[in-house]
C-alpha cells in the first residue's frame, strides 16, 4: 500500500521531564521547555571582536596538514 503525498502523519512527542523531575504533557509547555533548552545552547555571539589566531606553522605550504584519515574503530577505541 502506498501513501498519497497529501496524507500526513504526526509523530507524538512527550511526555517530557524537566530538570526538576516534573513531567510535562501539555504541547505548549513542551514547546516552551524545548525553546528554553535551545536558547541556553544557541547564544548570540559578539562578532565585533574576533581574534586573529597566532601563526604557529612555519613550514612550506606543501608540508602542511591537509587530510585527516582515521577509522571508525579508532574513534570507538578513543571514545571507550
Amino acid at each position: 500500500m502506498t501513501r498519497s503525498p497529501s496524507t500526513k502523519s504526526k509523530a507524538q512527542v512527550g511526555p517530557l521531564r524537566t530538570t526538576l523531575g516534573q513531567e510535562i504533557n501539555d504541547a505548549g509547555d513542551m514547546a516552551e521547555s524545548f525553546n528554553a533548552q535551545f536558547v541556553s545552547v544557541f547564544t548570540a555571539e559578539d562578532t565585533s571582536y574576533i581574534p586573529v589566531p597566532e601563526k604557529v606553522f612555519t613550514g612550506k605550504v606543501e608540508e602542511g596538514l591537509v587530510d585527516l584519515e582515521f577509522s571508525v574503530e579508532t574513534v570507538r577505541t578513543r571514545l571507550a
